[in-house]
């Protein structure tokens, strides 16, 4: 089963933002844990949006994870978009 971020689609993306963590120069994708199993399974759940509405509602999780990891984070937007859809998924796993 396949669940769509606010429900059915209701955007054009045409840009991304992204919570970035910045240490000695080097940047990497804020992220929190989400159980996704019974037997403790999780998975990491990028601070990434494509509307800044929803995006706005990461702020203060982003702040506080800034304060509990003592690093800068930052908050990058990217514009544009590509489809590369069938240069990385062979066409039969689609």
């Amino acid at each position: 089963m396949v669940t769509i971020v606010g429900g059915p689609p209701d955007i054009e993306i045409e840009e991304l933002y992204a919570f970035v963590a910045i240490e000695d120069g080097k940047e990497g994708l804020i992220a929190q844990s989400m159980p996704i199993g019974p037997n403790g399974e999780y998975m990491m759940v990028p601070f990434v949006g494509a509307d800044w509405n929803r995006v706005k509602m990461l702020i203060p999780h982003a702040k506080r994870m800034q304060k509990e990891m003592g690093t800068k984070i930052k908050v990058f937007k990217f514009s544009g978009k590509e489809d590369i859809t069938e240069q990385v998924i062979p066409e039969t796993e689609i």
